[in-house]
This record gives structure tokens, sequence and C-alpha cells, in this order.
């Protein structure tokens, strides 16, 4: 008996899940929750890595023309065995790509303190960046790339997944849009000024979304599912963390990518690397040695800006069973 979950995939601990239908077939889809030899980076530049394009580089993509979100997208595509499951998360046709570098992005950022509007305003056009940056990949890869809308809540919101807690962010997979808490910074009160913060936690959400597009969530929902069946929470917490370490390291090329045409700053790019740190469930907890189904700050940290060095995207491969443990933390 199979149980389709839809995921409701958090920025940080904590977990949502909605049961749908069950029937037979050889893989459970259920609830998951909710994201090297790859040390904690210690870059100081913007930029840093031998693969990001030089200042004042030509921009890729321009004549891409940004759809519409999308509020009724296909979908996602779901694996039959689980043998086919690790074959998606492992061998994924999207390791197989790299997103062009620099991408125009033409918004004017906000402070995590605007209003409802502003931030509606802003986030949804950090989606058409996003866009943009991904969506040649993921088509010549194979898969059908979808623009999300980011739906601004106050206080507990509500989506197609279930309920929303306050100072959170959420990809859902049962309607595939993203949810942003407004009181975000509140999770993180010392960036509550860096304007940097409220695309940081939408790439990463995005992150979540090319992991639906490409089938990686629902393979890595039907393991989680089966170690927490079977009573494995070590591996169902460890599978997790893999999803939100490569979410992290997905939403670096685009930052990454965007870099010039925003203007990244120097001091924004110490922030992302304290952002890094801060999402930690070792942070949040104030715990060093909590093990969580998010990963450590300094873990967190490293994935991003692997992805942000903007290299091939098999570097994001956290699925990779070669990955040392102490990475995987």
């Amino acid at each position: 008996m199979m149980l389709i979950g839809f995921v409701l995939v958090p920025l940080v601990i904590i977990t949502l899940i909605v049961l749908v239908k069950a029937f037979s077939t050889p893989v459970v889809t259920p609830p998951i929750d909710v994201t090297p030899t790859r040390p904690s980076t210690s870059a100081t530049t913007p930029g840093g890595g031998e693969t990001t394009a030089p200042p004042g580089a030509e921009y890729k993509n321009d004549d891409y023309q940004v759809p519409e979100p999308d509020p009724n997208p296909p979908k996602l595509p779901m694996p039959d065995t689980y043998g086919e499951a690790n074959d998606w998360l492992e061998n994924n046709a999207i390791y197989n790509g790299q997103v062009p570098s620099p991408v125009r992005c033409e918004v004017t950022q906000v402070p995590p303190t605007a209003s409802k509007g502003e931030l509606s305003k802003y986030l949804n056009e950090v989606s058409a960046c996003l866009m943009r940056v991904w969506a040649n990949e993921l088509n010549a890869a194979g898969f059908n790339a979808t623009r999300p809308t980011v739906h601004v809540y106050s206080g507990s919101g509500q989506s197609a997944c279930g309920k929303l807690s306050p100072g959170n962010a959420y990809y859902c997979s049962a309607d595939q849009q993203i949810y942003y808490a407004q009181d975000i910074y509140t999770l993180m009160p010392q960036f509550k000024n860096d304007t940097i913060l409220p695309l940081e936690v939408i790439a990463h959400e995005f992150g979540h979304g090319i992991q639906g597009m490409t089938g990686i969530l629902r393979s890595e929902g039907a393991w989680e599912y089966q170690y927490e069946e079977d009573g494995n929470k070590d591996a169902a917490m460890k599978i997790s963390r893999r999803l939100e370490f490569q979410a992290d390291c997905f939403a670096g090329p685009f930052i990454g990518a965007v870099s010039q045409s925003i203007g990244l700053t120097e001091e924004q790019y110490q922030t992302l690397l304290g952002i890094g740190i801060a999402l930690g469930d070792d942070t949040l907890t104030g715990d060093p040695n909590f093990v969580g189904d998010h990963g450590r700050g300094y873990n967190r940290q490293a994935w991003m800006m692997t992805g942000y060095k903007n290299g091939p995207l098999g570097t994001c491969n956290s699925f990779d069973p070669t990955i040392p443990s102490e990475d995987l933390a």
C-alpha cells in the first residue's frame, strides 16, 4: 500500500505533511519533512570561485521570455520503484548542467522588515529572475520548468499542504508554490536590516522547487518515509539533511549568477555566510551537538558556497553515496 503525500518543505526544522490517497505500487511516497569534502568556506570576496563570471561580463539568457506564475503546473514526477528513486537522487539529469552567469535581475531590493505588499512584489520579481537563471537548464535536462507564485503571509498561514507557522518559509509540493512569512526576520533578528536575506530564502525554497520538478523531492520522500516506517530515525534525518543541503547548494548558483546585476556588495556576501550558519539546527537550538533534519550551520554554509562558485550542477549532488558523513551532519 502506498501513501501519496504532499510535501511542505520549510526553511528550518518544522515538518508539516498532508496525506491524500493510497494505492498499490512498489514505492511509498508519503510525508516527508519539511533541505563535503566541502569545508566551511573562508572566502572573503563576492564572486569568489574560479567559475564566477568576471565583472562587466555580458548578460546571458537575455532573450528568455519569463512566463507568468503557473497556478496549475504539471504534476511533479514520481518514481515507480525504489531503484528508480535512487537513480533520480544520485544520477539526476540536472547534475549534467551548469547555469549561465551573469544573468540580468533588475530588482530593487527591500529589507526583511518591508510591508507585506512590498515583500510580495519584490519576491515575485525575484521568482522571475530565478526562472531566467534556471529554466533553460531544467528544460534542457528534460524537465518542465514552471514559475511559482510567492505568497507572503502574516502570522500563521494556510497552504494546500497544511498550516504554515510564523517566522518560516516553505515550498509546497501540492500546488508547487512558495510561502514566505512576513516576520521571517524574527528567526534571525541579527539580519533584520539586511536586504540579501529575503533573496537568499526564496532562492533556497526555489531550490526545493527544482527538486520537485526533477523528481528528487518525491524520491527523497519515498526513502525518508520508508526509513521512518522501519524505525530508522537516523537514516530518515540524514536523507532529509541531504535534501536541505542540496536546496542550499541550488540557491548558490542563482545568487552568483545575479550578483553582478543586483550589485552584490562585500557586506552582503558576508551576510550570506552568516545566514548559512544562522540557519543551522545547532545554531537555532543553541545546542552544538543537536542532530536535526536540516543540518548544522557550517555545513549549510558550505553547501551554499559550493553552489555559489557556479561549477557543474553535479557539485550539488548531496545524494552522492561517497560524501563523508561529517559533511552531511
